[in-house]
């Protein structure tokens, strides 16, 4: 696909991360007004011109603590991905066009049941799940999870069924442990980490474990977003 006129970022300077990885720069995928320099990104400029339709799915797959080097998912950029997802569950409408922020009613995680409402993200480039500090300290009493200070994880008995349920308008999306219970050697953590108690943005970010749970479908014109169940689990 061939997108003319897109407008393309250099920075002076990178994080020193990218020196060890195979990345060449980051593809933002969020709404033109977040933009600071007021400009499409590729695929919002191939919407415009009406090159593709203003749909962008994401299939994240689960592949295992040996996978290395092999592809993890698919974007399918101008549609759904009838491949690899199942038919949507439901769309939510944003709360803000800025993200892909909308609203979730209700999480529970076994004995623990939290009703506050709150504004959530769903985030492709966030691999954990970013979680309120009081919620968070309560879900690793429940599952004995022991906070790592130095790292920063979560670590928890491998056999330890972990399972989130998300309540986003009128569904229960249920995150299971297969991308709950991260293994790594002899060592298991639950990706969570805390986003803390600031005033603005959302609360929580929903990052890799919840997309590979249900594939998330991302509307640019219609300013939603939906969940699918994904085909290969």
């Amino acid at each position: 696909l061939m997108v003319p006129g897109c407008a393309i970022g250099q920075a002076e300077s990178i994080a020193e991360f990218f020196a060890d990885t195979e990345l060449d720069g980051i593809l933002g995928l969020a709404f033109k007004d977040l933009s600071v320099t007021d400009t499409r990104h590729p695929f919002l400029q191939a919407v415009q011109l009406g090159l593709v339709d203003p749909i962008l799915t994401v299939y994240l797959q689960r592949l295992g603590e040996s996978a290395e080097g092999e592809y993890g998912g698919v974007y399918t950029y101008g549609g759904l991905d009838n491949e690899n997802c199942g038919q949507v569950i439901a769309y939510e409408p944003l709360t803000l066009a800025l993200y892909w922020q909308f609203n979730m009613k209700k999480f529970s995680a076994k004995n623990l049941v939290f009703k506050a409402g709150w504004e959530v993200m769903s985030d492709t480039g966030t691999s954990f799940l970013g979680i309120p500090s009081a919620i968070i300290d309560q879900i690793a009493s429940t599952y004995n999870a022991k906070y790592n200070q130095t790292t920063d994880l979560y670590t928890v008995d491998c056999n330890t069924d972990v399972e989130f349920v998300l309540t986003i308008g009128d569904h229960a999306y249920v995150i299971e442990k297969k991308n709950l219970v991260y293994k790594f050697g002899n060592t298991c953590l639950i990706p969570m980490f805390s986003m803390g108690s600031g005033a603005f943005g959302p609360s929580w970010l929903l990052g890799d474990p919840f997309i590979r749970q249900f594939c998330n479908i991302h509307d640019f014109e219609k300013q939603r977003i939906g969940f699918a169940e994904p085909l290969r689990k």
